[in-house]
């Protein structure tokens, strides 16, 4: 075995070597830092195993098609498997705390640098119209990806903190169990949350806003706008009035913020009905509708 191809078998195995080095010390450096040590070992791990795969591929072809690559080539190749490997185990950091918006995003980010780089560390040139496209797949594989990670994320939340496995210890937990507890209150009576950030666990970053917009076309009314507040939280009083009255929802473009300019053009056109929803610490609901000035209506 000559050239390239003993080049790339070599650069491969060193670096399927280090995947597993990597692995093993990352359960050791985890124990000495925490989620930043697991966070590490698997950008490295991630890193070795892309190099990898990039490196092999090329001796695999070379082995097919009989040909020899040059020392470069392989060397190109692991750098531009290392270059993207390095994105796909960082970005998770970016992602953290993020919605689907903004996960698709960071993958769409991720997918084009990554392209961008390996194209022009390979080829020494940049087809835009290839980073577009790699850019949208990464985006849309990543949005599949959110989705799945957090089907039924926030119902097992929710049935944790009601059975005491899990408390709540800060304000940002109790508002975003709140939240969880609304979203799942609403979905049961057939109602869809079309509204963005939508909360799937207790320590994600709090958004200040519009809680919940939820749709059902068969609802009386379709739309429903919702507060939660948990335990003995009530409505503040802001600049645009008191929270959930109609000045409120539609100033400071809350509303069309939290669904888009189209959808809040729609919903301000049908109507909708603002509902307060009471959290109590044993989790059970109470819905209140509100007036138009942010009132209890009794």
């Amino acid at each position: 075995m000559t050239g390239g191809i003993a080049v790339g078998i070599g650069v491969g195995l060193c670096a399927y070597i280090g995947v597993g080095a990597l692995a093993a010390s990352s359960v050791k450096v985890a124990s000495l830092m925490g989620t930043a040590g697991v966070t590490a070992g698997s950008v490295g791990v991630s890193t070795a195993a892309m190099a990898t795969g990039y490196t092999m591929s090329l001796a695999i072809s070379d082995v097919m098609s009989g040909r020899v690559s040059s020392t470069e080539d392989y060397i190109r190749k692991a750098l531009a498997g290392s270059v993207v490997g390095f994105l796909a185990g960082a970005s998770p950091l970016a992602r953290a705390g993020m919605g689907a918006g903004g996960s698709m995003a960071v993958g769409a980010l991720e997918g084009a640098a990554g392209s961008a780089a390996s194209q022009w560390i390979i080829k020494g040139a940049i087809k835009l119209d290839q980073v577009i496209m790699d850019g949208t797949f990464s985006g849309l594989v990543e949005l599949g990806m959110w989705n799945w990670r957090n089907a039924g994320k926030g119902t097992s939340v929710i049935d944790d903190v009601k059975s005491g496995k899990t408390t709540l210890d800060t304000t940002k937990q109790k508002g975003n169990f709140g939240e969880m507890v609304m979203d799942e209150h609403y979905k049961s009576l057939g109602y869809e949350r079309v509204s963005v950030d939508k909360v799937t666990g207790l320590d994600d970053t709090i958004k200040k806003g519009i809680d919940g917009v939820y749709y059902n076309p068969n609802g009386k009314p379709p739309y429903i706008i919702g507060e939660a507040k948990y335990g003995t939280s009530t409505l503040s009083k802001t600049k645009d009035g008191l929270q959930m009255s109609g000045d409120w929802i539609e100033g400071s473009k809350r509303l069309e913020t939290a669904v888009g300019k189209d959808l809040a053009d729609d919903i301000l056109l049908e109507g909708y009905k603002p509902e307060l929803v009471n959290i109590k610490t044993d989790g059970s609901v109470t819905v209140k509708p509100l007036d138009k000035n942010g009132k209890v209506v009794n």
